[in-house]
């Protein structure tokens, strides 16, 4: 199940991994046109899409796109990897491992701080679903509430160092794994712990704890969630990177309000853990959360590029990124569909 564990896992990642040099596609292999002078039908272009965790809900706007069949009519024959939490995303596709790649947006300011080829092309979710889980009996409902007290998170994301700059208050970091077993299992009920907003309050409501959950974004620290390419693929292929999220952008309209019954299936078959009661909390969560639709005047896929330098901002004032690039230098709208 996806955690926040494994997106800290890759910030940590991005920020230590030293890379060498970028493997480039082939753009013969890659090629769906047909041979000269041929009159058979061209093949669709085949891409690989690596997700940055297991099959998961929150990736079910993709599935959606592949199970009913809108890649395909896009002409794009799209390949599914699935991390997990030691994979490296980011790496993966800047060495072309995957074409494009799903992940935060702080993790690809990272990334690009060491020189990766990356380029944002569009963001999946408005709002970062990072989050802290705390008991009823002892809640984190403001930042002030953390004060004294130790969160179990990763030490590597980005949001520590921002918050306890943004507040002054200092707290405690605990190492974080992939269970809430050890928060389940805290008998003074003080246990705080980093999470995703759709993931563990499901499962720690199930088991009959009553807590409160704390939305990181509400505290001002809120990234996106985006698609990425490299600044290569997206030059040599432009028409295939705005099919695919022109595709993406139908599958998630179509996942969040429409028949998802394909789609989750398919997930389901890719990750048997994934119930139907928890999807449908998933789906439920992003619809009222607007995590993927946005605010009033944002709506789905709405980009701002003065957010990214905002967030660029805070992520230099933390420490975090030393080279002087822009926004402009990190993602782009040419690939978004009309509003």
């Amino acid at each position: 199940m996806k955690t926040a564990a494994r997106y800290a896992t890759c910030l940590a990642a991005v920020a230590t991994f030293f890379l060498a040099g970028c493997a480039k596609p082939d753009p013969a292999a890659q090629s769906g046109a047909a041979a000269a002078g041929s009159t058979a039908a061209p093949a669709r272009f085949a891409l690989v899409f690596e997700n940055d965790w297991l099959a998961v809900p929150e990736q079910g706007g993709f599935f959606q796109a592949l199970e009913t069949g809108l890649y395909a009519a896009a002409g794009l024959d799209v390949t599914f990897r699935h991390g997990g939490p030691y994979d490296r995303t980011p790496q993966n596709v800047a060495v072309g491992k995957a074409q494009i790649g799903l992940g935060g947006s702080d993790e690809i300011m990272l990334a690009v701080d060491k020189e990766f080829p990356l380029v944002i092309i569009a963001p999946i979710m408005q709002h970062h679903p990072y989050g802290l889980i705390s008991y009823a009996s002892h809640p984190v409902k403001t930042l002030e509430d953390l004060r004294g007290r130790t969160v179990t998170a990763f030490a590597g994301a980005t949001w520590i160092p921002i918050l306890k700059q943004k507040s002054g208050i200092d707290f405690g970091i605990a190492p974080l794994t992939t269970s809430i077993a050890g928060f389940m299992a805290d008998p003074t009920q003080m246990a705080i712990e980093q999470i995703f907003v759709t993931n563990e309050p499901y499962f720690a409501r199930k088991k009959g704890a009553d807590i409160h959950v704390l939305r990181l974004g509400d505290t001002g620290w809120d990234p996106y969630r985006v698609i990425f390419t490299t600044r290569e693929f997206a030059a040599k292929h432009p028409d295939v990177v705005r099919r695919f999220v022109a595709a993406s952008r139908q599958g998630w309209l179509g996942y969040l309000k429409g028949d998802a019954s394909a789609a989750d299936k398919r997930i389901q078959e890719k990750n048997p853990a994934m119930t139907p009661d928890y999807i449908d909390f998933v789906r439920r969560t992003l619809n009222e959360t607007l995590m993927v639709e946005g605010q009033s005047g944002q709506g789905q896929m709405f980009l701002d590029l003065a957010k990214l330098d905002a967030d660029l901002a805070i992520l230099r004032g933390a420490g975090l990124v030393k080279r002087p690039f822009t926004a402009a230098d990190l993602a782009t709208t040419e690939f978004l569909p009309a509003p």
